[in-house]
């Protein structure tokens, strides 16, 4: 352990070398010094040579050392006296140096830029009688002649635009949004050294710079500091140009992003390419997304990549070169992927998978799933106790899936897995009509209101389809289909979902064109028209049609209800309501067109 006096000296001693290798600056940094709050002073000059007639000005110094074991690499915090704190505040801020030491003697210098401003936001957190306050250091660069003239020529400017504003309570970006007095918002650095003629040093000195912003309000004389505004900047574009990978268009777009770390372009679905400042070669980072068909899209990507070791970003052709690329890793995860996307096709769902709600039990449900209707095999392990078929819902994280269980014929140890709604050989949806003769349904006509929206395995088309077909021999159908629409059209209002509203709608187009039993021709007009509204408004023509149903003399009480309400005439509609009775009203109550009257 060193004494006091010896790890000041060593931390003076390297904040001292570190500024004297500067040709813009020059510093007065004393060991042992009984000035309070600071350690000396640096001199900034504007051009190499410190000559007197290029003196820009002094700033302020305060020098910490610290004994550790090994030295930080990233960010470091320290806790800074608060009466330290506010002298710098009222002196317009301070360079404040960390100097860490190790056994060896080795040294690294870390720095913070107290300006005023960021000091004024420093004892928004300060408590009474609180003594110090944890302040972050970034690590100084000693070796860069340039870059240290730049942290002191920028926190000398920024220094001397704050130090009057000490005391005023400052605006942050939350309270410029939406002020019309703010004319603009500034912001500005300066990089001392060599410039090349492409912008990329500019670019550069943003980020690897802290920035201070400036509200210039209208009237003001000179623009008023931002407050919690300080920081190092980030530039991000997004760039309208295809991703390939041999002519194959993969993303439609990316996103360049500049900081002090280095340069990044990301595609899409959690997959991002980094190249650091440092020279180190570019990689490909992936972050798995919680969406199945965002994560199959990705791998797709990825594996393709691995495959050919080049890309295209718009006309430019990239060779990949990255050692930690693990391309076998990826195309297991892709196939994996692709079988479960594959079962979600054969079941017909649309919705896609939210993976991160998978638990330990769908797991189980998933690999019989993927058993049943990707490897079209029976599944043991179920413990299927029924003699005949019955159906079950199987969660399996976000989704529903209504499925028909039946013995293995060959295996009562092994269980048959058949989608409800396209049943392969097990049909456990009939009808029984007067004569005992049965007939089969649509797996869709046992659905209730909350199956509908619930389940995700709804085999529209193939209902509909059959509901067509089997209407040819069993006249009763119609009817069935019918109310089967009416209970679509419910679950819509209860739960938005545009696949039932396309079905419901097909559904009710067809049902106009033929004569059901009870039903009358304006009543499927109706359906038709509010399922519309419940999309848009209705145009010109499809108020004409209402309008030229009310005037029918001879009306059904339920169409010139339901006329009037969609044409938003709730006080007529009501008048003719109250002629129903009970019965009636309680069956339109229990009607979609209800709804309308909400």
């Amino acid at each position: 352990m060193r004494d006091s006096d010896s790890i000041e000296s060593l931390a003076v001693g390297a904040v001292r070398d570190a500024i004297s290798r500067c040709p813009y600056a020059k510093e007065d940094i004393k060991t042992n010094d009984k000035i309070p709050s600071w350690d000396g002073d640096i001199y900034i000059y504007s051009k190499e040579g410190k000559k007197k007639e290029d003196l820009l000005g002094m700033i302020h110094s305060q020098v910490k050392g610290k004994e550790v074991d090994t030295l930080s690499s990233t960010e470091i915090t320290y806790p800074a006296e608060v009466t330290d704190l506010k002298n710098y505040r009222n002196n317009g801020g301070t360079l404040f140096f960390v100097v860490e030491i190790d056994p060896n003697d080795s040294r690294k210098i870390f720095y913070s830029t107290l300006l005023p401003i960021k000091l004024q936001v420093l004892f928004d957190d300060i408590k009474e009688g609180q003594e110090t306050k944890s302040i972050v250091l970034r690590p100084f660069p000693s070796d860069d002649k340039n870059a240290v003239a730049t942290i002191l020529t920028n926190f000398y400017i920024d220094s001397h635009k704050q130090t009057s504003f000490t005391d005023i309570k400052l605006p942050t970006f939350k309270d410029l949004s939406g002020n019309k007095d703010v004319e603009r918002i500034l912001f500005s650095t300066n990089k001392i050294g060599p410039h090349d003629t492409s912008g990329a040093d500019a670019l550069k000195a943003f980020v690897e710079n802290e920035i201070c912003f400036y509200a210039q309000f209208k009237g003001s004389p000179a623009p008023i500091p931002v407050k919690e505004s300080e920081g190092k900047m980030l530039f991000s574009g997004l760039i309208n140009s295809p991703v390939k990978i041999n002519d194959r268009t993969f993303f439609d777009k990316y996103r360049i992003s500049y900081s002090a770390k280095g340069l990044f372009i990301t595609f899409a679905y959690g997959v991002k390419l980094s190249w650091p400042h440092d020279g180190q070669q570019g990689r490909f980072n992936y972050v798995a997304p919680n969406s199945l068909r965002q994560r199959m899209h990705s791998l797709e990507f990825l594996s393709a990549l691995g495959k050919s070791g080049c890309f295209d970003l718009g006309d430019t052709h990239y060779v990949m070169n990255d050692s930690s690329f693990d391309a076998t890793k990826i195309e297991q995860e892709y196939k994996m992927c692709q079988r479960t996307s594959k079962l979600l096709d054969n079941l017909h769902i649309e919705d896609d998978l939210d993976i991160s709600g998978l638990k330990g039990s769908d797991a189980f449900v998933l690999s019989c799933l993927e058993t049943a209707f990707v490897d079209n095999q029976p599944v043991s392990g179920i413990n299927y106790t029924h003699e005949g078929p019955t159906y079950q819902d199987l969660s399996l994280s976000n989704l529903r899936i209504r499925v028909i269980l039946v013995p293995n014929e060959k295996n009562y140890k092994l269980t048959d897995i058949e989608d409800f709604f396209n049943p392969k050989r097990h049909i456990i949806t009939y009808q029984k009509d007067n004569d005992d003769n049965y007939y089969v349904l649509p797996g869709m006509s046992l659905l209730d209101v909350d199956a509908f929206c619930s389940l995700s395995n709804i085999d529209y088309s193939r209902s509909i389809a059959d509901y067509k077909e089997l209407s040819k021999s069993n006249p009763h159908m119609l009817l069935i289909a019918n109310e089967t629409l009416n209970k679509m059209i419910l679950s819509i209002d209860k739960k938005a979902n545009e696949r039932i509203s396309s079905a419901a709608l097909e559904l009710a187009s067809w049902l106009s064109t033929q004569s059901i039993p009870y039903i009358t021709t304006d009543g499927c007009k109706l359906d038709i028209l509010q399922l519309t509204k419940r999309k848009r408004k209705l145009n010109k023509e499809e108020i004409a049609s209402l309008n030229d149903i009310i005037a029918k003399k001879e009306l059904d009480p339920f169409d010139r209800i339901g006329s009037l309400l969609l044409l938003g005439k709730k006080k007529d509609a009501k008048a003719y309501y109250k002629t129903l009775n009970k019965d009636q009203q309680t069956v339109f109550n229990l009607s979609p067109m209800h709804h309308f009257w909400k």
